[in-house]
């Protein structure tokens, strides 16, 4: 999660990079905009209008976009004729002097807002689908990281829990039941060898008896206690007789295939 937090504070800050630099290229665009002054060409359509068909007021201002206003200079708007509120140009026109009123639209005024808007959505979208993966990819994985390794641990006593998540649903699933399959393994394997341990002392107690009457006979006729041949021979069949036993034990536990 370190991982995608980093990832997720650089794709911000790249995003806020692009924001920034493209104000600044439409801050400076429309800076050379109002260096270029479109309204003189305005202007200088209405001077060329008024010297070839005269000036009448008001004046037409249709199908201008920037001139808002001519006035020409007379005796009663002498006192007012310099301090008008908006800006504007003084042109002397046949000898008569006019005060073209103008207002500045950047051409790409409009422009910042679309842009913005277009940052705003592209930026908000790449956030969502970032959160997305982290809800539907980044976190599901984080949580089976250790997984395998607790399992490579023999760790298989803590189930996982269920998950509906159309990625990583089937896979949880196919883990829990593996984890269950080696459990079912694992407890398998201690009961067979808990099994073969009790084997082999049941085993060992079994044969303990007769072979310890088996050794006794042997020791005996090894020292020639038995001087008779009769009691000789019986030292021998109950040696054989042992022995049998011990046979019927190991072909119990162990029979022959």
């Amino acid at each position: 999660m370190k991982s995608f937090r980093k990832l997720f504070a650089a794709i911000v800050a790249v995003m806020a990079v692009i924001f920034i630099g493209a104000n600044l290229f439409i801050i400076v665009s429309d800076k050379d905009d109002e260096k270029g002054r479109p309204y003189r060409v305005e202007v200088g359509r209405i001077v060329y209008e008024i010297e070839e068909s005269g000036f009448v007021s008001p004046f037409d201002l249709a199908g201008y976009e920037y001139v808002t206003g001519v006035t020409a200079l007379n005796d009663s708007n002498a006192a007012s004729f310099y301090n008008g509120d908006s800006d504007s140009v003084i042109r002397i026109i046949d000898g008569t002097t006019y005060r073209l009123d103008y207002r500045f639209v950047p051409l790409h005024s409009h422009a910042l807002l679309t842009v913005n808007l277009n940052l705003c959505a592209a930026a908000l979208g790449v956030v969502i689908l970032l959160l997305v993966l982290r809800e539907k990819l980044i976190k599901p994985f984080d949580k089976l990281r250790d997984v395998p390794y607790e399992l490579a641990k023999g760790n298989l006593t803590l189930p996982l829990k269920e998950s509906k998540d159309r990625y990583f649903g089937r896979f949880i699933w196919g883990l829990d039941l593996l984890r269950e399959t080696l459990e079912q393994q694992k407890a398998a394997e201690l009961s067979l060898q808990k099994e073969k341990k009790t084997l082999v002392l049941s085993l060992s107690h079994d044969i303990k008896t007769p072979l310890g009457i088996i050794e006794l006979y042997a020791k005996g006729l090894k020292k020639g206690l038995y001087r008779e041949e009769k009691k000789t021979k019986q030292a021998a069949q109950n040696i054989i007789a042992k022995c049998d036993e011990i046979k019927a034990y190991v072909n119990q536990y162990f029979p022959s295939p």
